[in-house]
């Protein structure tokens, strides 16, 4: 296939699938940095509703260092290795996220919002640096956002998001 095409059948079917929270590997999910003192917290999240209106999210969280390695302090591995926290819907009270050594980052969900619109809508904060998700802010973060409609509704969003980690 000529190249043209096949970029164009990959952003098909980018726009029109579902993001997983295995995402493929730290190349999806970061950017290196050439800041020591930046990291990227990057949170992965598909919500289906099923046809009585039930809500079954599924949240997975990633840090990483500048140069993309992996630091969180996590309860498990995607399917690339990559260490992670999963924490299913617990985005309706903060989560704790430990990593290097014991720093501790805070992601909350947001007070208001359309959930379909801007999935999770999560804050963070770590040590006075805060941002969100919000697609109007000038917040350093980086979404992709995917909806469809098959036997149940399916809308994911994967975002990754640099904060001051030194």
């Amino acid at each position: 296939m000529k190249p043209t095409l096949l970029s164009l059948l990959g952003l098909a079917f980018f726009s029109t699938g579902v993001l997983s929270d295995d995402t493929g590997g730290n190349k999806d999910l970061c950017t290196q940095n050439h800041d020591p003192g930046i990291c990227t917290v990057a949170v992965v999240s598909n919500h289906w509703e099923d046809g009585a209106g039930g809500t079954d999210p599924e949240t997975s969280v990633f840090v990483f260092d500048n140069k993309c390695d992996t630091i969180i302090q996590g309860n498990g591995q995607d399917k690339n290795g990559l260490d992670r926290l999963f924490i299913g819907n617990a985005l309706g009270t903060p989560v704790t996220v430990e990593f290097s050594g014991g720093k501790i980052l805070t992601l909350d969900e947001k007070a208001s919002g359309d959930l379909w619109k801007h999935p999770p809508l999560f804050t963070y904060e770590y040590n006075g640096d805060s941002g969100d998700d919000y697609e109007d802010s000038d917040d350093p973060c980086t979404c992709y956002h995917s909806n469809r409609v098959t036997f149940e509704h399916v809308d994911a969003q994967s975002c990754n998001c640099w904060f001051k980690c030194a």
